[in-house]
């Protein structure tokens, strides 16, 4: 059978790296390098993916190609009435080291797969939270901080709302819980 070629995923190192660097001096510039990032990224899962679908592939040419030499020869694989029922055959079958190594390697790709899926919502709240930040930016949030109004005008402060009921006599109405 024709060997699939792996693709090489990128080591978890640099999706970390990825994923945490940025010059919070130049969040322009960072919030714009997403596109490229986000694209790599969206390449590395296409890959897996791809990788995946086709190791399903061989396990199914494996499934079939067992069970089609399990019903021409059931002797050689310890059937010795010579009958293949679906349960014996599905036995056989799954016990088989090759069908059982297509299995593990389709497991490790799900596997990175999943990964990569992870990586590529990361770096789309990356991009999220580098627009947020921009946004903070361009409203002021990080610039010199402002004064509140009470600090500015004396006149502008005002008695708290116990305070005003105390001073016009109301009392504070409670309710009894039923």
């Amino acid at each position: 059978m024709n060997e699939i070629e792996k693709p090489i995923p990128p080591l978890r190192s640099e999706y970390r790296e990825a994923l945490e660097q940025y010059d919070a001096g130049d969040l322009f510039k960072e919030w714009s390098r997403q596109a490229k990032l986000a694209m790599d990224w969206v390449e590395h899962h296409s890959e897996a993916f791809f990788y995946r679908r086709m190791l399903e592939r061989k396990k199914k040419l494996i499934k079939s190609d067992l069970i089609k030499a399990i019903k021409n020869d059931p002797f050689s694989y310890g059937i010795n009435d010579g009958k293949t029922p679906a349960e014996v055959l599905k036995a056989c079958y799954q016990s088989h080291p090759d069908y059982q190594q297509a299995e593990v390697e389709l497991i490790q790709a799900q596997y990175e797969e999943m990964i990569l899926e992870g990586a590529k919502w990361q770096i789309k709240e990356r991009k999220d939270a580098l627009e947020n930040m921009v946004n903070m930016v361009l409203s002021g949030i990080y610039g010199r901080p402002k004064e509140p109004d009470i600090l500015r005008d004396p006149s502008s402060w005002s008695p708290s709302s116990e305070e005003q009921r105390q001073a016009t006599g109301q009392a504070l109405i409670r309710r009894n819980k039923v």
